[in-house]
């Protein structure tokens, strides 16, 4: 995910981020990071399991378009297959189906959307990953 105040771009780590112990500035993080919540710390049906640091998967939600966003850490591109977030994934397909919502999953600049009945690539795009 891309921070525009730190010019983070996205498959990148934060200059700030110190792996293992957190966010080096967290006291003084700009606005950007003081507002963005994790959906693994909003959305109360989710396991330890995925906890970002374990998952390797990142959740963002829209509760306005009824949107849910998987951004995949880049350098475990297959994460979200895994069990039990794939399973998840269909699940919350599912249930946003008939509420014209979506599910996507961001590796990069990649993009999947994940149906009930299937899953569809749509390639890369250099915007994908900055939402």
């Amino acid at each position: 995910m891309s921070v525009y105040e730190l010019e983070k771009s996205p498959g990148e780590w934060c200059l700030h981020c110190r792996v293992g112990v957190g966010c080096s500035i967290y006291d003084n993080r700009p606005t950007e990071c003081r507002q963005f919540l994790c959906g693994y710390l909003a959305l109360s049906d989710l396991s330890e399991e995925w906890k970002p640091s374990r998952s390797k998967i990142i959740i963002t939600t829209d509760v306005i378009r009824n949107d849910i966003t998987f951004h995949v850490d880049p350098s475990c591109p297959d994460a979200w297959r895994r069990e039990p977030f794939y399973s998840y994934m269909k699940q919350r397909a599912e249930r946003v189906a008939s509420q014209r919502g979506r599910v996507l999953v961001i590796v990069g600049w990649r993009s999947i959307v994940i149906f009930p009945d299937r899953d569809v690539d749509l390639g890369t795009s250099a915007t994908t990953s900055l939402s």
